[in-house]
């Protein structure tokens, strides 16, 4: 029974919660009128979901363990403390990839397309012998790929119409890169360490994090402009546009504090539950319209 709880301990659940989000603004955004079907849909959607970040995490930690053995931050964890072994993380892994893949099989085979891609490219990132995290900015692209993905999934599930999702994935997309960004800046010290290549060990973590600064300001520019395009309903801007002082007075702080780690590290954690709350408010926006219009 601990060795359940040791796995249940493993799964990052805060990160999966914050990927979930762009898959069920997608599904908002396309549901159509309520019924039991519809919800029930949605949830096996977002299941399916869940268990394929929960394969990429554990996979994650796997590949990651010869270099997280030095990462203190990380000591607490059941794999770094011993509590699970690490070939039952890559038992974990495979597991809920399974999982994942005849669930989405169940919503429509064609899904499978986009699973299968998101699989792979998530192997090859951090596996030992392959380790795509190691060569410059492919982590920002497979981030973006990833994160595109992951909206038009739930796009799709609902609308037969692919290029709005498309279109709207680009943003997540962005932010995607953005997200990664400050992880490499803050994994600095370890990666460098460990002589794994990030992109913030080639290049400088200030850069990178002022291209994560960069990129985020470009992404709110850019769903105002799919708002103005009535792409996106244009109320969905408003928590972009409300937040983003706050999310430059954090970076600030962040910059002034020399880029430490532990200053890096809760600049991480607050911008995961800045663009949470953004995710949150966006769907209480949408779910009131609907009820609104219903």
């Amino acid at each position: 029974m601990k060795k359940v709880v040791y796995y249940i301990q493993s799964i990052r659940w805060f990160e999966i919660m914050v990927r979930m989000g762009a898959p069920f603004l997608a599904l908002l955004l396309t549901t159509p009128p309520f019924s039991m079907f519809v919800f029930l849909r949605i949830v096996h959607a977002l299941v399916a979901f869940f268990f394929l970040w929960a394969h990429v995490y554990a996979f994650n930690e796997w590949g990651g363990y010869p270099s997280d053995t030095s990462d203190i931050a990380k000591a607490h964890t059941p794999l770094m403390s011993g509590k699970i072994q690490r070939s039952e993380m890559l038992t974990l892994a495979w597991v809920c990839m399974i999982v994942s893949v005849v669930l989405f099989a169940l919503l429509d085979v064609r899904l499978l397309f986009i699973v299968g891609a998101d699989i792979i490219i998530g192997i090859l990132y951090v596996h030992p012998k392959v380790l795509l995290k190691d060569v410059p900015f492919i982590s920002f692209l497979i981030l973006f790929l990833v994160s595109v993905g992951d909206f038009v999934l739930g796009w799709l599930i609902f609308s037969p119409y692919i290029a709005p999702g498309v279109l709207i994935g680009l943003y997540f997309g962005v932010l995607g890169i953005v997200g990664q960004s400050y992880h490499e800046t803050g994994d600095y010290d370890t990666d460098k360490k460990s002589k794994i290549r990030t992109n913030a060990v080639r290049f400088g973590k200030k850069r990178i994090f002022i291209i994560g600064y960069v990129l985020y300001t470009l992404s709110c520019l850019y769903f105002c402009l799919l708002a103005q395009q009535a792409i996106v309903p244009d109320y969905l801007c408003i928590p972009i546009l409300v937040t983003y002082p706050l999310y430059a007075f954090l970076f600030a702080i962040c910059l002034r504090a020399q880029l430490q780690s532990s200053a890096i590290r809760r600049f991480v954690v607050r911008y995961r539950i800045l663009y949470g709350g953004i995710g949150c408010i966006m769907c209480i926006l949408l779910l009131m319209n609907r009820l609104l219009l219903y």
